[in-house]
């Protein structure tokens, strides 16, 4: 998890991992942002991206899919630090990003059966057995399908479309607003500095 910890030398051990899938020959690896949810909630400031992580995120990611064959693709919680590299649609494609598909094309459950829109979600709402009445008719899943996000400087950047505001989870747990934008994205980040 390119996320955990500020700590130097993080990126060695991403490299690590997809030599390890290469000399496997694993198809691809998937790369997932730290998310507040689960214990990471507790420790989320700690373990967090860093300025500088998200910076080299993407710069890694190119070396590595140049020298490894396993197909590199990233969870929908990195577009923003994607996007401030000023990515191409088609790069973003490649890289399997789509803003957050959260309860309209994915939904989490868990080990117990118990569902929510999205595996990262610190609640769960029914079980699966009720899954066809609750996806059709819950407040939560509808919250992932009609999230609005209005800030201005979001809704102008170039990359609104697909990145949509990020991932609604980290809006949530940082300013308490699952319609606001990823308070962590480099680009409003420049906006507002």
């Amino acid at each position: 998890d390119v996320a955990q910890g500020g700590a130097p030398g993080r990126n060695d051990q991403l490299e690590e991992v997809v030599a390890y899938a290469d000399r496997h020959g694993l198809g691809e690896v998937l790369f997932l942002r730290i998310k507040p949810s689960g214990r990471a909630r507790r420790l989320y400031h700690e373990l967090k991206l860093t300025p500088s992580q998200g910076r080299a995120f993407l710069p890694l990611l190119r070396r590595l899919a140049r020298r490894y064959r396993p197909r590199l693709q990233v969870d929908c919680s990195f577009i923003p630090h994607l996007c401030a590299h000023r990515l191409s649609r088609r790069a973003l494609q490649q890289l399997g990003v789509d803003g957050c598909g959260a309860g309209n094309l994915l939904l989490g459950m868990r080990a117990d059966g118990r569902i929510n829109g999205c595996s990262h979600h610190p609640e769960a709402f029914g079980t699966v057995e009720a899954f066809g009445a609750l996806w059709d008719t819950h407040p939560h899943f509808f919250a992932f399908r009609d999230r609005q996000v209005t800030h201005p400087g979001c809704r102008a950047c170039l990359y609104f479309a697909v990145c949509r505001g990020g991932c609604p989870l980290f809006s949530d747990f940082l300013v308490g607003d699952f319609a606001a934008p990823d308070p962590e994205c480099p680009r409003l980040l420049a906006l507002a500095g």
